[in-house]
């Protein structure tokens, strides 16, 4: 008799029983083939399965398993509406033992998404413990009635006021409770409250509606929320032990108003409200925080050190950096190393979005710790994976100061630069060549170098060395020409000085095979004996010896002595010929 009520109440209900299934799956997509395990459950061929869980939402329906595909149940068949129809699942850890409506309206099998939810059984159950009241008075009032239709408590009917109250017996009472619904019997308006009277004077929360709507936050601060005829706004009060409201603040409109004893209170709660208010007069658009930032250019794939930081998995990472800007924005890492745009309610990054000052802060890494940054975009310009996307950095980081060479005004840092030596551009600096005295300088591609030609006057206040010769830095006396000693010295020589050539060669017999003889000039020099001797030729056996000490002979022209180094037989001979100045 109580299942033959059953099926005419479900009737009464349109609602239809379906022939029972073994098991359901309504989360994750499944392979329509072969004998698998649902919900703990192993399928058996022939078993019925309830399937509302696929991707593509036409495939839900009752299915009959089979070690091959599986085939659609006879009374779930394509075409068929199942709005409305009870199925009950025998099997599963979590589903087991459970009834579920079809809810979706329509429901056409192969054309709509069949979602269900449950309606009594093992995934539905639910104790209650003492300490539920339910108090309808001598009203009229209902409670229950299945997830497809709505559910009415009607506490008041003209006949309250009548209460429907939570409480714990252990900690509180009905006049102590929890959870509170209250009507006030006069059709005129009802309260709620959360958290009651339990352990002080004021209620946790506390809501009215009807005539006037405000809502009370307990500790003794009050916020009204003004009702249309009134204004519309914001009141928040304070009161004192005696229940006077003695600071307060109201919000209406475009004004901002506020009152009692001390007004100047309501400063430190006010800050909050402020900085959002500045935040808003700036533009800036918070978003929520990131775990890293980009310094650089990178790949976006796999796992790789991002500003000191090895990622491993569920990091989010501000990339900014790109050579490509368009690939700009913010990733989220897989555990696999999958780089993917962030894709939340509070955050999206995916493509099309529009970010203009998108501003976050940045929480780990070397040089981007504790940093925030805002995107400069214009509005227009600004839509992720289109246009070209670009940050700056708005506040916090390391603190950067001026070192040598360098004057910081504010946040920019420039070189300093007090003459024409430089020339400052807008990317780069070079050193600056003058051309007012000539040129001496030229710029090459390793640098600053003395100039190839030098044109110009040019004065020099100390010796001047070129090659192996020193010039000297003093003016010499009139008549006297510069005049090198082939030793490297130059020096201011009286012009009418004059160089003789001797025109028979001294003749020198050398002593043997010995090394290094040395040999004086003899008086064949003459009246010139005592010139300076400032160059030779000499010839052994036909051939010129070269000079040097690392040659044949040496001459030392001070003294006119030459030092062989070659080896030579007894008594061959050698000929020199003397150029020598005049003393």
């Amino acid at each position: 008799m109580a299942i033959k009520n059953m099926f005419r109440v479900d009737r009464i209900k349109e609602l239809q029983h379906l022939i029972p299934v073994k098991a359901l799956e309504h989360a994750t997509n499944l392979t329509l083939s072969g004998l698998q395990t649902i919900d703990a459950y192993t399928l058996v061929d022939g078993d019925r399965i309830l399937v509302t869980g696929q991707t593509t939402s036409t495939e839900d329906g009752i299915y009959i398993a089979r070690t091959g595909a599986w085939e659609r149940a006879f009374d779930a068949a394509v075409g068929r509406d199942l709005h409305g129809s009870l199925i009950y699942i025998e099997n599963g850890t979590n589903n087991g033992q459970s009834t579920y409506a079809i809810s979706a309206n329509p429901a056409v099998v192969g054309t709509n998404d069949l979602t269900v939810q449950v309606q009594g059984g093992q995934a539905s159950a639910m104790g209650l413990n003492s300490g539920l009241h339910i108090d309808g008075g001598t009203g009229d009032g209902r409670l229950g009635g299945g997830l497809l239709e709505s559910v009415t408590i009607d506490m008041d009917n003209g006949t309250g006021p009548h209460d429907f109250m939570i409480y714990d017996s252990m900690t509180g009472s009905s006049a102590n409770p929890y959870l509170k619904f209250e009507s006030d019997g006069s059709n005129s308006c009802g309260y709620w409250e959360l958290g009651g009277e339990i352990y002080g004077s004021y209620c946790g929360i506390k809501g009215q509606s009807g005539n006037g709507s405000h809502m009370t936050i307990s500790n003794g601060y009050l916020i009204d929320f003004l009702t249309p005829g009134t204004g519309s706004g914001i009141m928040i009060s304070t009161s004192n032990n005696n229940g006077m409201f003695y600071n307060s603040l109201t919000v209406n409109g475009d004004n901002i108003s506020g009152g009692g004893r001390s007004p100047s209170n309501w400063i430190p709660h006010m800050q909050a409200v402020n900085n959002a208010i500045d935040d808003k007069l700036q533009g800036l658009k918070w978003d929520l925080p990131v775990d890293l930032k980009t310094t650089g250019n990178i790949t976006l794939a796999g796992h790789q050190t991002i500003d000191g930081v090895t990622t491993t998995g569920g990091e989010i990472v501000a990339v900014f950096d790109q050579t490509t800007a368009s690939e700009n924005g913010v990733y989220r890492i897989s555990a696999g190393g999958t780089w993917a745009r962030r894709d939340t309610t509070q955050s999206d990054w995916t493509s099309g979005q529009a970010v203009a000052s998108r501003t976050f802060m940045v929480e780990d890494g070397t040089l981007n710790a504790d940093t925030q940054w805002t995107v400069t975009n214009n509005s227009g310009s600004d839509i992720i994976g289109t246009d070209d996307i670009f940050v700056v950095k708005v506040a916090g980081g390391t603190v950067v100061t001026a070192g040598i060479g360098l004057i910081q005004t504010s946040n920019t840092i420039n070189v300093a630069c007090t003459d024409a030596s430089l020339t400052l551009n807008a990317d780069d600096m070079n050193v600056a060549i003058g051309t007012t005295n000539g040129t001496s300088l030229e710029t090459t591609v390793t640098g600053v170098e003395l100039a190839n030609t030098i044109t110009g006057a040019k004065t020099f206040s100390d010796a001047l060395t070129i090659g192996a010769y020193t010039l000297p830095n003093t003016d010499g006396n009139a008549g006297e020409v510069l005049i090198t000693d082939g030793s490297g010295s130059v020096a201011w020589t009286d012009a009418t000085s004059k160089v003789n050539l001797i025109a028979d060669p001294q003749v020198f017999t050398l002593a043997g095979t010995t090394n290094g003889e040395t040999l004086a000039p003899l008086s064949h020099l003459g009246t010139h004996a005592t010139d300076k001797v400032i160059h030779v030729q000499v010839y052994w056996e036909g051939g010129l010896l070269l000079e040097g000490a690392t040659n044949e002979y040496e001459l030392n022209k001070t003294t006119g002595v030459i030092t062989t180094h070659f080896t030579a037989d007894a008594n061959d001979t050698i000929q020199v010929f003397y150029a020598t100045q005049d003393a």
